[in-house]
């Protein structure tokens, strides 16, 4: 959206306040885009001006859609929702954004928060997370349309909170991502090098497992096009570095795998594999 032209400043009374314009589900797929009132940022508080709002191709279109189950709606719940599943509700947890009032160690910087996807809004300072200077680029993902993402850079807090499908490649070069991801619906794995991952994956079939592969793809191969794909679009930084020694980089990557996700990938090789079996039963049986 072209915040330029959605939201001002207009005045009620003495007070100061903004119009932002925030996207509601109000039903199981139908939305809205609402205007709403807010003050300026009060003691200890920021007024961030949106940038980026990301959206979540897993997690939202089951909010989108009303797929949250009764069972899950409170674990769902984002840091700043409004409303509840499955609507009204105002839900999101991928914003960057400018902040236009507030400390003044925090003015003018660009920071990460955990809100829905809202113009502009008002929180605690201590819910933004300022994003290191000159680094936007690198933080940012590569997502492909097919529910796959590479993070660059440093992540948020509650990463893969709600997280039911797709794959995230995390650089972790520090080994610290743990501490930020949500682990309820999520297992946490190494990027293999191809062969490894082969290796790994025939002796799950010869021991009559189901093999869960994501596009049916290696991962390191999945990644490394992702990498080059960011590489292309932003030129020399952070990709063609990790591109440089890849082995290496490689290593320090996390992938997030969705638990949902991993067991419907089972079931569907395991189908695929029956499907192709069938005609040689059928042809011994006869």
């Amino acid at each position: 959206m072209n915040t330029e032209e959605i939201v001002g400043w207009f005045i009620e009374g003495d007070v100061s306040v903004r119009e932002a314009v925030a996207f509601w589900v109000d039903e199981p797929g139908v939305g809205d885009l609402r205007r709403e009132s807010i003050a300026g940022a009060g003691e200890g508080e920021v007024l961030v001006r949106t940038r980026w709002t990301g959206v979540s191709r897993g997690t939202e279109a089951s909010v989108f859609l009303g797929h949250v189950p009764p069972s899950e709606r409170e674990r769902m719940r984002a840091p700043f929702q409004e409303g509840d599943f499955p609507g009204p509700v105002k839900y999101g947890y991928l914003n960057v954004g400018v902040v236009e009032q507030g400390p003044d160690a925090l003015l003018g910087r660009t920071v990460f928060t955990l809100f829905p996807h809202q113009s502009a809004f008002v929180v605690p300072a201590e819910a933004v997370v300022p994003v290191p200077d000159g680094a936007v680029t690198a933080i940012f993902p590569v997502v492909a349309p097919d529910g796959t993402v590479a993070v660059l850079g440093h992540t948020g807090r509650n990463f893969a909170a709600g997280m039911s499908g797709g794959i995230a490649y995390v650089y972790d070069p520090d080994g610290t991502f743990k501490d930020r991801c949500n682990p309820s619906m999520v297992t946490l794995e190494r990027v293999l090098p191809e062969a490894e991952q082969a290796r790994e994956e025939r002796e799950l079939a010869a021991a009559g497992k189901a093999i869960a592969r994501h596009l049916d793809r290696a991962d390191d191969a999945i990644l490394r096009e992702l990498c080059e794909k960011h590489l292309r679009f932003t030129g020399p930084g952070v990709a063609l570095a990790l591109l440089d020694d890849w082995d290496a980089a490689r290593s320090k990557f996390v992938k997030v795998f969705p638990n949902e996700y991993r067991r419907a990938l089972g079931e569907l090789a395991a189908r695929t594999a029956a499907r192709a079996d069938a005609p040689a039963k059928q042809k011994a049986a006869a």
